[in-house]
């Protein structure tokens, strides 16, 4: 395929797929295998390694190695600087040692990252003056040949090319070869970005972890079981360890330092305090032999439940303070309540603890932000709190009530929806248990946490929407790929198959004449199917063009007539009805007559007798109604309202790409008017659209 410029708008090159030959085919295969071939292996790297950069420079060698280039390279600008990657061949110089921090784009380059086009320069001797600055610069490195994809990844702020120099030869770059480049260059960005991804990460969750430790509370975390897998600086000063080895083995739910009390407490609450007594420097196992007159202190403790977003227990934390007389003396420790209360509102939980039977009880900050209330309200009672929720997640507190007051010991555990400050339901999960129970002293005691998740149900709705767009557009993508290659190869084989008949010599005049025909009328089935093509590619991109002009509707009826005359079959009548002697609308007339036209060649398509008929009539002063009605096969009722979407058809065996009705519907649109189609199966069909007859 030649290409008479340096560019090549990549989002178009589904237009020009049939002009590809069969040699062309075997390259885009041994493309295909080769990029499959290496983006396995890198990929298969980055799992087995994580690591990303060696498996980058892996994929650019393979790019090198493949062409025989002299220089492969990724440059990038990302918020304001400039990053480079790149691969050479023995002796070359890299890319990279041209870059400085006034690096600017090349005149070429920049129409590339700007239009997001492939830029493909055979031969840089053969440029035009117009590219003289890229030309000479080309040249002064050596390059006789060199292609270009663009980068972009909004998200990220990216925006780049990777580029490719060939220096001891020029080369025919093809569609096939940029294709290849521009999947695989961004393939390495997403790679890359997914680095700086996963070291952002990192770096939050060593922060979060540098947080803790500069806490001015000791703190140590026990998993599930109950085993210690860290400790804070502040711990290990408070009870005088060396280090984490000290109590690597330490185990709350089995150490003799806790009674069986505490420790069932501990399982019980979402979280519980105590005390006990410590001897300073001295590990937990060896607690009941230190030698007499060593230091003791008392040491009060809180041991919270953590769970995870999904509700699970994860494990506990015990949050520690010297609370010996000399320590309190010394300095005036921070209330514990306030950094559980500050944990609290960075995790949106709140907690409450209220006895049924009496409805008396308190709650924490957190507890009345969750639920829209003002922490002034102070606990009024849980109808109070129940009032606040959705009508239809009420249930779920009454049945819970009334189940612990009959000592059923239930456990809630649900997703309801609160009052929100700006007037819209916010989502909170919900879990209650019933933690002391004695009625017989009129107590029933429940404990509630409550966890703010509305940003989390949003962003989990957002990934939902996502990935059935993501799958739509994948099935839309396949069933474009499919159609396309089914109605382009149908015509072209008529074409072929009976120019080739036409060149025998045992073929008569009147034969010749036939195939003649049949060969025109494919060349024209062909050409509607590429012109829809590219307005449809107009259409996604936005940049169909429209002209306001003065349009007289009887010529354009019948214009559209006689186009149509010569597409019906035997028999069917080509009827024009004006309602007007003569009538001039203000609007586009080939966009006008695009739409009409389609209308008329579906009909004769579908109509094998009686009449098509083409016209218009007022409906209002301001607004005219233009009609195609033939007496063809018809459209079932179910069909109407999709009639007009991507690769319908009314017989799945009919030529068409199945886009000419939307592309109709768009341009009507537009314009400022409307369409539609009235059908009976059997009795045929009206199309019909709407436009105003003056359109500023």
């Amino acid at each position: 395929m030649q290409l008479n410029n340096y560019f090549i708008d990549h989002n178009n090159y589904n237009c020009i797929d049939f002009y590809m030959t069969q040699k062309e085919d075997g390259k885009a295969n041994e493309l295909l295998k080769a990029m499959t071939k290496t983006m396995t292996r890198t990929m298969n790297k980055i799992l087995a390694t994580d690591d990303v950069d060696s498996a980058v420079d892996e994929l650019l060698h393979d790019v090198l190695d493949m062409y025989k280039a002299g220089r492969v390279f990724i440059v990038y600008k990302q918020k304001g600087k400039v990053f480079t990657l790149d691969a050479t061949a023995k002796g070359v110089t890299p890319f990279s040692s041209y870059i400085d921090d006034n690096f600017n784009w090349q005149d070429i380059w920049q129409k590339a990252v700007e239009d997001g086009s492939y830029v493909m320069i055979d031969d840089t001797s053969e440029m035009d003056e117009s590219y003289a600055g890229s030309r000479d610069k080309l040249i002064a490195h050596g390059v006789k040949s060199h292609a270009a994809v663009p980068l972009k990844a909004e998200r990220y702020d990216v925006v780049g090319l990777l580029g490719i120099d060939l220096l001891d030869r020029t080369y025919h770059w093809e569609a096939e070869d940029l294709e290849w480049l521009f999947n695989t260059a961004n393939t390495v960005l997403m790679w890359r970005q997914l680095k700086v991804s996963q070291e952002e990460t990192l770096a939050e969750r060593a922060n979060s972890e540098d947080i803790l430790e500069r806490m001015p509370i000791g703190l140590i975390s026990y998993d599930i079981d109950g085993n210690a897998t860290r400790i804070n600086s502040k711990a290990l000063e408070l009870f005088g360890f060396k280090d984490f080895s000290v109590i690597s083995n330490f185990n709350i739910f089995s150490s003799s330092l806790l009674c069986d009390r505490t420790k069932e407490e501990i399982r019980q609450r979402p979280y519980y305090d105590s005390f006990f007594y410590y001897h300073h420097g001295f590990s937990p196992a060896e607690q009941p032999n230190v030698p007499p007159g060593s230091r003791t202190i008392r040491i009060d403790t809180r041991y919270s439940k953590v769970y995870d977003n999904r509700g699970n227990l994860r494990g506990y934390l015990g949050a520690y303070i010297d609370r010996t007389p000399e320590a309190v003396d010394n300095e005036k420790i921070r209330d514990l309540d306030d950094i559980i209360s500050m944990t609290a509102e960075v995790a949106q939980i709140g907690y409450a603890r209220i006895n049924i039977m009496t409805d008396v009880g308190f709650a924490t900050r957190q507890w009345y932000v969750n639920n829209g209330m003002a922490y002034n309200d102070q606990y009024r009672g849980l109808e109070f709190f129940t009032s606040y929720l959705h009508p239809d997640d009420r249930h779920f507190i009454t049945e819970f009530r009334e189940a612990a007051k009959c000592g059923e010991n239930p456990k809630l555990q649900a997703l309801v929806r609160v009052n929100g400050k700006d007037g819209h339901w916010d989502f909170q999960k919900v879990y209650s248990v019933v933690t002391k129970y004695d009625p017989d002293h009129n107590v029933v005691e429940v404990s509630a946490i409550t966890q703010n998740v509305t940003e989390q149900i949003a962003l989990q709705q957002n990934l939902i929407e996502a990935k059935e767009r993501a799958e739509s557009a994948d099935k839309m993508k396949t069933a474009f790929l499919a159609s396309m290659s089914h109605e382009i190869r149908t015509p072209l084989n008529s074409i072929i198959g009976f120019s080739r008949l036409m060149c025998r010599k045992d073929v008569t005049d009147d034969e010749k004449g036939e195939m003649a025909v049949i060969v025109e009328k494919n060349n024209d089935m062909l050409l509607q199917l590429v012109s829809d093509l590219l307005d449809l590619s107009q259409l996604e991109s936005g940049s169909m063009e429209f002209v306001n002009e003065e349009v007289d509707a009887n010529v354009l009826c019948n214009d559209v007539a006689m186009s149509t005359m010569l597409k019906v079959n035997k028999g069917v009548k080509v009827i024009t009805r004006c309602e007007k002697p003569h009538l001039v609308v203000k609007s586009d007339r080939n966009r006008l007559s695009q739409v009409l036209v389609n209308f008329a060649s579906n009909a004769a398509k579908f109509t094998s007798e009686g009449h098509v008929e083409i016209g218009y009539y007022l409906i209002s002063p301001d607004t005219v109604r233009f009609y195609v009605e033939d007496t063809g096969i018809g459209i079932p009722s179910e069909m109407h309202y999709r009639i007009f979407d991507r690769f319908t058809k009314v017989n799945s065996f009919s030529q068409g790409a199945g886009v000419g009705l939307e592309i109709s519907r768009a341009i009507i649109h537009h314009l400022g008017g409307e369409i539609g189609v009235d059908s009976e199966p059997g009795k045929g069909s009206t199309f019909w659209f709407e436009i105003p007859i003056s359109k500023s």
